[in-house]
């Protein structure tokens, strides 16, 4: 077979997607140990609108058990989850109806939309438990805020988002300046990239 590569477009990849608020569909949600052996979810999603970016993939990790109970088998692991505080966002920004069965929210979550602030965020030189990041310094698209389809409209940021944070100097733009956003989820300051 015969193939002419500049009829193939490129794959878009994590990271490629501008600033903006999109549709996504939930793709797949995969129950599967993080890491470090904890409970996890990963998420597939994939832009549905704006058209030029539809298919583009977002991949988001929940983690659910913590360090000291790695399954999440006490009630307060569930409930101070940041990954679990996610995962409901979305079946809430989605139109789910919220069931005690972790599994079938997952199950059902495959082919619901809603809607997503996407921001790019660079990953840091250092991890949060104090390790070399082997990631540092790619770029990662990131959701923010969520709402479900039809509260806001598809539209990309015209000019970066205003900066919340203060402008520190920052080793990965070799000491210039860079702004920072507040992660919605972490409440952490992430460089604008």
């Amino acid at each position: 077979k015969q193939v002419d590569w500049n009829d193939i477009p490129d794959p878009r990849q994590s990271g490629d997607l501008p600033d903006g608020i999109y549709m996504l569909g939930v793709e797949t949600i995969t129950k599967k140990p993080s890491g470090s052996g904890k409970l996890m979810y990963e998420g597939i999603m994939r832009v549905v609108e704006p058209v030029a970016f539809v298919g583009a993939p977002l991949y988001e990790n929940f983690v659910i058990g913590s360090d000291a109970d790695p399954q999440a088998d006490d009630p307060h692991t569930l409930k101070d989850s940041v990954g679990l505080k996610i995962l409901k966002t979305i079946f809430v920004a989605c139109g789910m109806p919220l069931a005690r069965d972790l599994d079938l929210m997952v199950q059902q979550a495959a082919g619901q939309r809603f809607l997503a602030s996407i921001y790019t965020k660079v990953e840091p030189p250092m991890n949060k438990d104090g390790t070399t990041n082997q990631y540092a310094g790619r770029k990662k698209n990131a959701m923010g805020r969520l709402w479900r389809v039809g509260e806001r409209p598809v539209e990309l940021a015209s000019a970066p988002p205003a900066a919340v944070g203060p402008v520190v100097a920052g080793a990965a733009n070799n000491g210039a300046p860079t702004q920072t956003v507040k992660s919605p989820f972490t409440g952490e300051q992430v460089p604008i990239a």
